[in-house]
Formats: C-alpha cells, structure tokens, sequence
C-alpha cells in the first residue's frame, strides 16, 4: 500500500485523462487488494484506497452485491 501511495503523483501525472488513469490504478491496486486477508484487513485497504483517490480528485464508486436488489 506504501508503494502505491508513493508511485501515485506519478501516475496521476502520466495518465491525467481517466480513461488512461483507470487501467493503471486498477492493476496496480487489485494486486495490494488481492493480498488483503478477508475482513477487517481488506477493509482497512479499501479505506486507504478511497482516502488515496479522494487525496488526488479521484474516486471509485463501491457496490456490494450482496447487498443488491435483484426484484426476485
């Protein structure tokens, strides 16, 4: 997650447009996610990530999908 943190101004300033942004960031921090024990650790990854995007006009939108309507 430090990684992430410090390599961020770099790719915020490489790909400024979203649709190049998204991509980089995905796979850099579904692999800090992917490592995240499940519960209270993962949690704590998903609030530095937000907190991180927030931090640099960007943020990402989460949907538990379990918790969705599916009108069944």
């Amino acid at each position: 997650m430090d990684g992430l943190e410090r390599a961020m101004p770099e790719v915020v300033e490489a790909n400024p447009d979203p649709v190049d942004f998204w991509p980089v960031f995905s796979e850099m921090a579904d692999v800090i996610e992917e490592s995240a024990s499940p519960g209270s650790d993962a949690q704590v990854v998903h609030e530095r990530i937000d907190a991180l995007l927030a931090k640099h006009g960007f943020s990402m939108l989460r949907i538990d999908v379990n918790e969705l309507d599916t009108g069944e």
